[in-house]
């Protein structure tokens, strides 16, 4: 990924700075751009996958610790729900 930021970076383009697809397609070219997109859609699957085997992972664990442990309390991890708004994400 290095390459993008050396062609943006040739391009004048700042992190943070606001561009259009268009504009970004000019300076990085339409092959990067859905480089770009495609790797960003599975870092996105990805968390949400590890994100999930977290949750039951945690599930299992503390079934287990209250079958050895059955008079202790444990640490118990609420997870939120909350929902993703993704079509901003691409």
């Amino acid at each position: 990924m290095g390459f993008v930021l050396s062609i943006a970076k040739g391009a004048y383009v700042r992190v943070g700075d606001t561009r259009t697809d268009a504009e970004l397609g000019n300076i990085l070219g339409i092959d990067k751009i859905h480089f770009l997109k495609e790797k960003t859609s599975a870092i996105i699957r990805h968390v949400d996958e590890d994100i999930e085997s977290l949750k039951l992972a945690h599930d299992e664990l503390q079934k287990t610790m209250k079958v050895l442990y059955p008079k202790k309390k444990f640490v118990e991890i609420k997870f939120s729900d909350a929902d993703i708004n993704r079509e901003s994400i691409g």
